[in-house]
């Protein structure tokens, strides 16, 4: 656990990002990779990083600009964020079709509108039974290969084990030489394998009950950063400094990509849709479009 990031770390890395905005740059088709060092963590835990990464992944996909979430045709190519629980989708989308078959009429159904299209792969994507899917071939797996054969690791982009370096690779982050929001994410991480690293395995029954997707929003934004927390300090027996302060800042940054969804495009409306039923209201009168370059 000593090997975490501390405050030292920060320092140097910082000093890194101070010499990188005196020469580089970057756009939205850059990423920004954090590699956490879990050679005190064993497959079994590392597997609850990840399955602990899909559970929370409707919060933690508002943290980033549009270009950073759910990339397979509905945000950008730039990232695609639960691969491994599309393909799961995909399956029971199949399978629920096969058993519907025709409609009342006999004729095959009309394909959905892109709107509805759009709505559906996000509910879908976000849905507790696909959640609760995922975990179980997660579960199974007894090294990398076997979770890459079943569309997670490698293919769950957002999230990869690199057993040569020992590290597990956060990839969702926007490119940025800003300190500031790296710093952030970077403290979030580091708290977020420690706490679900060390901790207890993510009760299905608890956390990806069936309703789950339904429960209000910024309330499970508020269980995401409880649970952290309570079990850094539970089973990392310590606390991280600047943690409070990280959490403020990507609960500032969800606020702002909800609050920034006010566009017409089909991405936007869908999106606001499913986070209305989820109890998140819109006003869109005035606003901009979303900044992917301030925030």
């Amino acid at each position: 656990k000593e090997k975490k990031i501390v405050s030292g770390d920060s320092d140097r890395i910082k000093k890194v990002y101070d010499y990188l905005n005196e020469v580089g740059k970057v756009n939205r088709t850059c990423g920004h990779h954090v590699h956490i060092d879990v050679s005190d963590l064993s497959f079994k835990q590392q597997k609850k990083v990840l399955i602990a990464y899909l559970v929370n992944e409707d919060v933690i996909d508002m943290m980033h600009p549009k270009s950073r979430r759910f990339g397979q045709g509905v945000g950008t190519q730039y990232c695609g964020s639960g691969i491994g629980r599309r393909h799961i989708s995909i399956e029971q989308r199949n399978r629920s079709q096969d058993f519907l078959g025709r409609d009342r009429s006999g004729l095959d159904r009309m394909p959905t509108s892109t709107f509805g299209s759009t709505y559906d792969q996000l509910q879908e994507h976000y849905k507790s039974v696909v959640i609760n899917a995922c975990i179980k071939k997660i579960k199974k797996a007894r090294n990398v290969r076997q979770l890459k054969s079943t569309g997670f690791a490698d293919k769950y982009s957002n999230v990869c084990f690199k057993s040569n370096f020992n590290t597990i690779e956060f990839r969702q982050h926007a490119g940025s030489l800003e300190w500031k929001k790296i710093s952030n994410w970077i403290v979030f991480l580091n708290q977020f394998v420690i706490g679900f690293g060390y901790g207890p395995s993510v009760a299905m029954k608890d956390e990806t009950r069936e309703n789950g997707r339904d429960r209000l929003f910024f309330r499970k934004v508020t269980q995401l950063e409880k649970s952290v927390k309570n079990r850094v300090k539970t089973y990392g027996g310590f606390e991280i400094p600047n943690a409070e302060r990280a959490f403020e800042y990507l609960k500032s940054r969800i606020s702002h990509f909800i609050r920034v969804l006010n566009g017409n495009s089909t991405y936007e409306r869908a999106m606001r849709k499913v986070l209305e039923d989820r109890g998140v209201t819109f006003n869109l009168r005035g606003g901009n479009n979303e900044d992917e370059t301030r925030h």
